[in-house]
């Protein structure tokens, strides 16, 4: 039991990318610097900015990857490249992976 738990825990984090958060963080902050630089805000409220940007982009952007996958599973499961894919191979469900995508976006 504790290996399928694992296991499915270990599918439901690979879902999410997380070799693709630094990219995301990285672009929001970027971006929220220049775009709020020029405005008339003080440095705290910039840096709280930038840091809320760094704690919730994470769940953000793998809530809206898994939606992804569960939209895309069709297509992915004929793509010899994304076909091992949790959803995509059926490790994970469609309904697990909305759960799961709302939950990170919530």
């Amino acid at each position: 039991m504790f290996s399928k738990l694992f296991s499915v825990g270990k599918d439901l984090l690979f879902l999410s990318r997380p070799n693709a958060w630094f990219v995301t963080i990285f672009s929001l902050s970027i971006g929220a610097v220049f775009a709020l630089s020029n405005a008339n805000i003080n440095l705290a409220s910039l840096q709280s900015f930038v840091f809320l940007c760094i704690a919730f982009a994470p769940f953000i952007a793998g809530g809206l990857y898994v939606l992804n996958d569960v939209n895309d599973r069709k297509l992915d499961a004929q793509n010899p490249d994304k076909r091992n894919r949790p959803i995509a191979a059926g490790r994970i469900t469609p309904k697990q992976g909305v759960v799961f995508a709302f939950t990170l976006l919530s």
